[in-house]
């Protein structure tokens, strides 16, 4: 055989193997009359039924068998077999012309439903000469062959031998046909079993994770509340015992103060970072089209100050629209062109290029720097929470950046990647789907 499908009401859903039968999936079967009449004798009969041969929508001639599938005593669909005329031909060890020096042989639906009820183009006279003829019923076929020339009684014992040999054959061909769809159906039952509890377990998982993500988004809002509020005070009492008492403190006590006052303002800039991170993905606003070539000229105009401190240049192709929320995609492409300037190299004026390419379903993104580069080995690296390649004292931050824009990136079904070589640069490429 061919292929087997599996068919859902009147609509071929799976076909193996796939290749080459990608057509037949969504075709529906029963549209045909005499499709739907060769069903239905499967159906009444409640076993593998045969129709054809007729020129399969996949391209060639062949013959496909039915076994209806019942769910509760519910008609569900059929699975099929599908046998090309070639393969049919081959098994039997017949050719295509229906003859050899021997022999005359020819296939006959008995109903002469179709156009053409027969597999080879000749006619076989049945009333004279030496003629063998058995009856298929899984087709409703009389398969017929005679002795074309019936001189010696050497070839007739020859002709019988081959009529028992095709009978013989014939009768384990069927047997194999029965059983394969039977056990198709078997593996699709096992297989919707398998997938209801599957589905099942899904939705149990789903809701406990809903849950716990409601539970870890209310925590994270009470801890960050909570925390923020007494390194405020530090910072501000810090100040304030510093500008008070400032003619009384000595150097290192100065010192002591600006450590615990940054120290605070990064902690409080860690705890909202983590705030933001913990709720990537829900949105109190509405997706919305947004023009991208707004969000990069939004970006210059907030850093003008520190571009011109840097004499860094932006240029970029051309941006689409897309339909995203708008926090989110304001801060990946923001962080990221933040970061193409930032780690520049000393003495080199930062230089960014921002292209984008239509890839069908989704949109390439490739932001490209003359920058410091970054090791191969650090590729995955920093893109984890609080990783950072440089000391806190050369470069500000808190090492969540990336995670960050990974994490958007994700949320929205896209990737990220990127491409660099110390001292030359980097090219961060990343997708947003159009749908």
């Amino acid at each position: 055989m061919d292929a087997l499908q599996l068919v859902h009401g009147n609509t071929i859903i799976k076909t193996f193997p796939l290749e080459g039968h990608e057509i037949t999936i969504g075709y529906s079967v029963l549209d045909n009359e005499l499709h739907f009449q060769e069903a239905m004798k499967a159906l009444d009969r409640r076993s593998l039924y045969f129709d054809g041969p007729f020129d399969l929508i996949q391209g060639g001639r062949g013959i496909v068998g039915r076994m209806p599938i019942l769910k509760n005593e519910t008609y569900w669909g059929f699975s099929a077999v599908i046998i090309h005329f070639d393969t049919l031909l081959e098994a039997a060890g017949l050719n295509e012309t229906g003859e050899n020096d021997l022999f005359l042989y020819q296939f006959v639906k008995i109903d002469k439903s179709r156009p053409v009820d027969t597999f080879f183009e000749h006619e076989i006279d049945l009333t004279n000469g030496v003629v063998y003829s058995t009856f298929i019923p899984l087709g409703d076929w009389f398969i017929h062959v005679k002795l074309k020339n019936p001189t010696y009684i050497e070839r007739t014992l020859l002709f019988l031998i081959l009529g028992l040999f095709l009978t013989l054959f014939i009768t384990l061909f069927i047997y194999k046909l029965v059983n394969e769809p039977q056990k198709l159906e078997k593996l699709v039952e096992e297989k919707t079993k398998e997938l209801t509890e599957l589905n099942s377990q899904l939705n149990t998982y789903s809701k406990n994770l809903e849950l716990s993500n409601n539970e870890l988004e209310q925590f994270a809002y009470v801890a960050s509340h909570d925390l923020l509020e007494p390194l405020r005070m530090i910072s501000s009492f810090m100040n304030r015992l510093q500008s008070k008492y400032a003619d009384k403190l000595d150097e290192k006590a100065n010192i002591y103060i600006h450590f615990a006052v940054d120290g605070a303002m990064r902690m409080r800039r860690i705890i909202l970072d983590l705030l933001e991170f913990s709720r990537i993905g829900r949105f109190d606003d509405e997706s919305e089209e947004i023009d991208l070539n707004g969000v990069v000229k939004e970006f210059i105009l907030l850093h003008r100050e520190f571009i011109s401190e840097k004499n860094a240049t932006i240029s970029y192709d051309k941006l689409p629209t897309v339909k995203q929320h708008r926090a989110p995609m304001t801060h990946l492409f923001h962080n990221l062109l933040d970061n193409s300037i930032k780690y520049h190299r000393e003495d080199i004026p930062p230089e960014i290029k921002l292209t984008c390419i239509d890839k069908g379903a989704k949109w390439e993104f490739s932001i490209i720097d003359n920058g410091q580069g970054i090791q191969k080995q650090y590729f995955d690296r920093i893109f984890l929470l609080y990783q950072r390649l440089h000391p806190k004292s050369q470069y500000p931050g808190t090492g969540m950046g990336l995670a960050i824009v990974k994490k958007i990136i994700l949320n929205i079904g896209g990737e990220i990647w990127l491409e660099s070589e110390v001292d030359k640069g980097s090219i961060f490429y990343f997708t947003i789907p159009k749908n």
